[in-house]
């Protein structure tokens, strides 16, 4: 399950859930396995990859089959939910009439289907394989009509067609009955019947009124403000009619039940078939959405290796990706290389720290989700957990400050570190002093660089990039922009984000040792016009601290 394998907070910080409801199924059955979907765990790496072999395959024939989708879709819609039927028949509890017809309008969709992809046979993977229900189909249409409606036909039973009989013949009986007994009524009275045998007077009618009154074939039915009315005596012979129907509609409901008892037991010979078919139906419209997922995020197929790395090239992070789209703006994909380790990646605010380690998480769980990720080409090796932390842990339910709950949730993630999972940490500790949160970050820096976790953490503390031990990357940030090129601008409207975004570099690059956090914040302020004398009082400042420590 994805919550045994992220936890709720990290899966929301990264909208993994919003970008698993774009799975856009058609059946009760992918639904199912939408919400179970399946998280491909270390040591099923050849499991993933056979997967990504089907998709793959789904995919391209469906590239060149434009149609196949919207038809495989259509059918797919009719499908309903037959699976609380078919445990009744597990449990031996005999079917009623409404779920026989659902089962029977399903078998029919299910050979439909059936038939149009083994015309299609570059669509049909063996992963979806639909079992033949032909003989089920004549045993829930023994009259041949070919039609998904169902009733329960007479030729089940010869006793229910007897029963049948003797009930036409017996309404036939009455209706006759009823008719010679409304002309007697007519020639009596002189008064029309309804056709349902009954006779409405207005009380201004005083005439009709005595007739109808004095005839013995007429009794009072009802009467109101208005009106009064007569409906028709029943003769003896009706009355002996009307109770031998009655007992003819209980023989019938008896034989019903044993006809619906035999029928489930006739579709419980069939129970593995259905089960088969439910189960290759839903990874069918499972597997048809992960491709239109692929298509809606321009997404590629990533290489499964054993050796714990990641490794994309023009990685997209998808939510910020499309609002940036939306504001008719450009988005830059990053480029990302990282193992077994500890990397710290440094820049300014605004510099797409955050957005590089959502973006790193999302492609490991697409991934390991069995979806194609939005990059341009990828290779990553399977976690057996993934931890997020946005460093804002604040826990109410445990009374914790933002830091101590920071610490707590560090805490537990640690103890499984040795597992190998993927670790990821925004602004490690910046929940308390500067001093003692750069001391903080750097023993877990130290700690986690020797063990086999591939650990990532954003930081605006010097000095972490130069631990002996682990990579640095730097996002680029505004260090290749000029005043020049932003002041002019920023001073001619009041939407400076939008701005500085536009200028900023969001891409990462590796630094060596020694090279300090970008000092972009002195930048902006520069640009945006804040007093020379406070800037240069605030690099003297920064230098002294360098200097001393």
């Amino acid at each position: 399950m994805i919550n045994e394998w992220v936890s709720e907070k990290a899966a929301k910080g990264i909208k993994l859930q919003e970008m698993i409801q774009r799975l856009s199924v058609e059946t009760p059955y992918g639904k199912t396995m939408r919400k179970q979907l399946k998280v491909f765990q270390m040591g099923e790496e050849d499991e993933l990859k056979k997967h990504f072999d089907h998709l793959e395959s789904l995919i391209k024939e469906l590239d060149i089959n434009k149609d196949a989708q919207w038809i495989m879709r259509r059918q797919l819609k009719e499908f309903k939910d037959i699976r609380g039927s078919a445990a009744r028949i597990r449990r031996e509890e005999v079917l009623n009439e409404v779920e026989i017809f659902e089962i029977k309008r399903q078998v029919k969709t299910m050979e439909v289907l059936r038939k149009y992809l083994e015309e299609n046979t570059l669509l049909y993977l063996p992963i979806f394989y639909l079992r033949s229900l032909k003989d089920l189909w004549e045993l829930l249409d023994p009259e041949k009509s070919g039609l998904d409606t169902f009733y329960l036909y007479a030729c089940y039973s010869k006793r229910l067609k007897e029963i049948r009989d003797e009930k036409q013949r017996l309404e036939e009986q009455i209706r006759q009955e009823n008719r010679k007994r409304n002309v007697q009524v007519h020639e009596t009275t002189g008064i029309k019947l309804s056709s349902n045998g009954e006779i409405f007077i207005a009380k201004g009618e005083e005439d009709k009124i005595q007739r109808a009154s004095l005839c013995p074939l007429l009794i009072l039915s009802s009467e109101s403000f208005r009106s009064i009315s007569f409906k028709v005596k029943p003769s003896n012979e009706v009355k002996e009619y009307i109770e031998a129907l009655e007992r003819m509609k209980v023989q019938e409901e008896e034989e019903e039940f044993l006809v619906r008892q035999e029928l489930t037991s006739g579709i419980g010979k069939h129970i593995e078939a259905l089960d088969n078919n439910i189960q290759s139906i839903g990874t069918l419209d499972l597997m048809l959405a992960k491709a239109r997922l692929a298509w809606e995020v321009n997404g590629v197929r990533p290489h499964i290796v054993e050796t714990p790395s990641i490794r994309f090239k023009k990685g997209r992070y998808i939510p910020v990706e499309e609002n940036v789209k939306r504001r008719g703006e450009s988005y830059t994909p990053i480029d990302i290389d990282i193992a077994s380790g500890v990397t710290v990646i440094t820049g300014a605010n605004m510099g797409g720290k955050t957005v590089a380690l959502k973006t790193v998480t999302l492609l490991v769980a697409m991934t390991q989700l069995g979806l194609y990720i939005p990059a341009e080409e990828a290779t990553l090796s399977l976690v057996p957990f993934l931890y997020f932390s946005t460093g804002d842990e604040q826990s109410e339910e445990e009374g914790l400050s933002t830091f101590g709950g920071e610490i707590y949730h560090l805490q537990q993630v640690l103890e499984r570190a040795q597992e190998g999972g993927l670790i990821l940490m925004d602004e490690l500790a910046r929940g308390t002093n500067p001093i003692e949160g750069y001391g903080i970050s750097k023993g877990v820096i130290d700690y986690l660089k020797k063990l086999p976790t591939i650990t990532v953490v954003t930081t605006h503390f010097d000095g972490l990039g130069d631990i002996e031990g682990i990579k640095h990357l730097q996002v680029v940030g505004l260090k290749n922009v000029t005043i020049e090129d932003l002041k002019e601008e920023l001073q001619q409207t009041d939407q400076h984000r939008a701005i500085l975004e536009k200028y900023m570099d969001y891409r990462l690059e590796e630094v060596q040792k020694n090279v300090d956090v970008p000092k972009d914040a002195l930048f902006i302020a520069k640009v945006m016009g804040l007093r020379e004398d406070i800037i240069e009082g605030a690099r003297e400042a920064i230098m002294n601290r360098i200097r001393h420590g």
